[in-house]
């Protein structure tokens, strides 16, 4: 145990390993431009200054997060019983999963998870089922090879973004019971250039966030909001250029669905454009002129 602040780092250091060490009173900072390797295998919790592995170019910060960052490897915090700050795991390409995350244990309570530029990243397993406390919530941003999310099913947060993760094409593990409302609650679903639909998120019926779904190039499909009776948020679906039906977007206006804030669309494909377009459009393509509730085009 160490009981106040503790940095190791030196510019030819390549492989830090601290196989007995538990707990940290204050700060332990872990740095050197050719660190490759971390591992911290007992290490149960650290003081307000929390845990930092970077590469010394980004210098110290005193933020109480734990940062792993421009390491191929990490094979840490297997017996971590909880941090009260959060994480962030950035710029590590060849690190495939978050196993190394996997003794966190379940129910624990931190301020923030950032998951950003991991280039080899494939799917979230091990990451641990964590209540988030800040503002600043979940951010999955540019995980260019994440193809499977559903690891994220146990994270609470009051912000979800997923952002720029060029290979997303299902979002299971996305589940709206797990947002709670709060000062700049959301869910944010942006510039996804694989994600075809909203497929995947689970328990739908109720948001008490704001819902934007914006810049996803390959987006098609928003049906799954057919399900969505309360949002207690605004609703943007904007700048989805190959998104051109929205007839569920109807819901909220006409009453069948409960919208507390804003609905904004714009930018999107011709026919959902904007609140106009989509109300000429579906009263076409959503007729029943003999009101079975089977729209004209699919009755017989």
């Amino acid at each position: 145990s160490i009981g106040g602040n503790c940095e190791i780092g030196d510019a030819g250091l390549t492989t830090i390993a601290l196989p007995n060490l538990t707990t940290v009173g204050a700060g332990l900072y872990l740095h050197g431009p050719s660190l490759v390797s971390a591992s911290l295998p007992l290490l149960t919790s650290t003081g307000s200054n929390g845990l930092k592995i970077q590469d010394a170019n980004f210098g110290f910060s005193l933020s109480g997060s734990l940062i792993i960052s421009d390491l191929p490897s990490f094979n840490g915090l297997n017996n971590i019983t909880g941090m009260v700050y959060g994480f962030s795991l950035t710029n590590n390409n060849s690190l495939n999963d978050l196993s190394a995350l996997s003794g966190i244990q379940s129910g624990s309570t931190m301020s923030s998870i950032a998951i950003q530029n991991n280039d080899g990243l494939t799917n979230l397993n091990g990451l641990p089922n964590v209540t988030l406390t800040n503002n600043s919530g979940f951010v999955l941003e540019n995980n260019n090879a994440l193809t499977d999310i559903s690891g994220m099913a146990g994270i609470s947060a009051t912000r979800i973004l997923i952002s720029g993760n060029d290979a997303l094409n299902d979002l299971t593990g996305v589940d709206f019971q797990n947002l709670t409302s709060g000062s700049s609650a959301s869910l944010e679903i942006d510039d996804n250039d694989a994600l075809t639909s909203l497929s995947g998120i689970a328990n739908t019926s109720s948001l008490d966030v704001d819902l934007n779904i914006e810049e996803n190039n390959s987006l098609t499909d928003i049906s799954l909001l057919e399900e969505l009776i309360y949002l207690g948020g605004s609703l943007t679906i904007t700048n989805n250029t190959s998104l051109n039906e929205c007839c569920i977007v109807r819901n909220f206006i006409d009453g069948t669905s409960y919208l507390d804030g804003n609905l904004v669309i714009s930018g999107n494909d011709t026919d959902c454009s904007g609140i106009p377009a989509i109300l000429v459009d579906c009263a076409v393509s959503q007729a029943d002129d003999d009101e079975d509730n089977i729209i004209n085009t699919e009755d017989n």
